[in-house]
């Protein structure tokens, strides 16, 4: 039997979702050159693309567009040369395309994991106003620097002390 905690009080009747956390295991991946790994970490992105592109309508056409959004910033993640780069360079470095993609990942949750929802987007709104668009390398700087200047700063005054 699997307990949980209740979020609301009252019986209900339905199907429940049960969420999992396993860590990925790609020890048994042997390393086949960079340009292989290179090649094998851009189909897994094309893939990834072509079905999250698809569950992305799927959704949009049952709960609506700003449900439907959150799969668009997932998709521009993967679209940013800055987090490819990223990949890339670990691939260079003798990691396989499972370790590239797992560790560039885990940096940029740990770095949105520490921030406060209003100041990623406040660092996602002045990206896109000084370079037109989403940029992850422009907004990574801009976390990283105000993560330097103190994080723990209120919104308040971070609003007229930050550039």
């Amino acid at each position: 039997m699997l307990r949980g905690t209740g979020v609301s009080e009252g019986c209900g009747i339905g199907k429940a979702l049960i969420i999992q956390h396993r860590s990925l295991d790609y020890s048994g991946v042997v390393f086949g050159g960079a340009q292989q790994e290179k090649e094998r970490l851009r189909a897994a992105i094309n893939a990834f693309m072509q079905k999250t592109e698809q569950l992305r309508d799927r959704l949009q056409a049952s709960a609506g567009e700003k449900e439907a959004a959150i799969l668009d910033g997932h998709m521009e993640m993967l679209r940013d040369p800055f987090m490819l780069s990223q990949m890339e360079e670990m691939i260079d470095g003798g990691a396989t395309a499972e370790a590239a993609a797992d560790g560039v990942c885990n940096q940029f949750i740990a770095m949105f994991s520490g921030m406060d929802d209003e100041l990623i987007s406040m660092a996602y709104e002045r990206t896109c106003l000084n370079t037109g668009g989403l940029n992850w390398a422009y907004m990574n700087k801009i976390l990283q620097r105000w993560r330097q200047q103190g994080r723990s700063m209120s919104i308040s005054r971070m609003r007229g002390t930050l550039a």
